[in-house]
């Protein structure tokens, strides 16, 4: 019996005999639970993320041996319309080492895709850019002021991830402070509500819509969370483009935000430490023995300090 043979009918013991063919989401998430506990948190949020991308782009009822190289080809295909390339790279790794455990063989399904990180390009951009976006002269309730206010927020809130701002809900609202934890770490970050940031969230303040602000709503389509967040975070990056070309940018991206906090952030003199914190990162353990000093009071600061240099109130 062929390993993949084998881990359907382990499968279907498990679940009921008279279970049809197991998809592979249905396979891919039985793999990821049983195998959480044998690695860090990261693998797993990694491998539950990717499962979810693959997911949002194959459908839900693909077998194991329905998948082919193309199939993948065509995933990574549709991620880079979604993601940048080190993510998609990062999806498409994670995924192949579940594919791997099922005993599917990820060197033939991947040998047509890319898994390895690049150097990425300086994505942060320099303040005055950011006042000249910040000042745009927008019509208002329109997708690409939505997609302005939503960039600046973002380096309000020290960089938030695009992913943890859309899913911010009235739970995360706590003592005058954002409290949220990173879907890509699960590390806890806290930043304190500044009146600017006060002032976006009052702008798409919506009863009708239990998140903060409005990318998963229903007119971002139909399905579940992820579909709409998929979706959401295309239009998004698309009117950051238009955005670009107004004041002269090459590119902005979701992860322009991020990287500009960060760096102008460590210009004025904040310790990587307290950057780290901020950022949620996991992965230099060096900082983050430092940064367990640390207490929220510096990250604030920090934040505080960058606004500051924006001009916003």
């Amino acid at each position: 019996m062929g390993i993949i043979t084998q881990f359907i009918s382990t499968f279907r013991t498990k679940k009921g005999e008279n279970l049809p063919n197991p998809s592979f989401r249905d396979l891919a998430q039985e793999e990821i639970n049983r195998h959480a506990h044998a690695v860090k948190t990261k693998t797993t949020v990694n491998e539950q993320t990717a499962l979810n991308s693959f997911n949002s782009y194959a459908g839900l009822d693909i077998t194991l041996q329905e998948l082919t190289a193309d199939t993948i080809a065509g995933f990574e295909a549709w991620l880079l319309k979604q993601v940048a390339p080190n993510t998609a790279a990062c999806y498409l790794r994670s995924l192949r080492a579940v594919m791997n455990r099922l005993g599917a063989d990820g060197h033939a399904l991947f040998r047509q895709v890319s898994t390895s990180s690049k150097k990425t390009q300086k994505r942060a951009i320099d303040i005055e850019r950011v006042k000249t976006i910040k000042d745009l002269e927008l019509q208002d309730d329109t997708a690409e002021a939505l997609a302005r206010d939503t960039f600046i927020l973002s380096i309000l809130c020290m960089g938030i991830p695009f992913v943890d701002l859309t899913h911010l809900t009235e739970d995360n609202l706590k003592d005058g402070h954002i409290v949220y934890r990173r879907q890509k770490t699960g590390v806890e970050v806290s930043i304190a509500i500044e009146p600017c940031i006060q002032q976006i969230l009052d702008k798409y303040s919506d009863r009708r819509n239990r998140y903060l602000l409005p990318y998963l709503s229903s007119e971002y389509g139909t399905g579940d969370d992820e579909r709409r967040y998929q979706n959401a975070l295309s239009r998004y990056n698309y009117h950051l483009k238009m955005l670009a070309a107004k004041v002269h940018l090459s590119k902005l991206t979701s992860y322009t935000a991020r990287h500009t906090w960060a760096s102008q952030s460590y210009k004025m003199g904040v310790h990587v430490g307290v950057i780290s914190k901020a950022l949620g990162h996991t992965n230099l353990q060096t900082t983050m023995n430092y940064i367990k000093e640390l207490d929220n009071s510096e990250v604030e600061q920090a934040n505080r300090s960058v606004i500051d240099m924006l001009g916003i109130k």
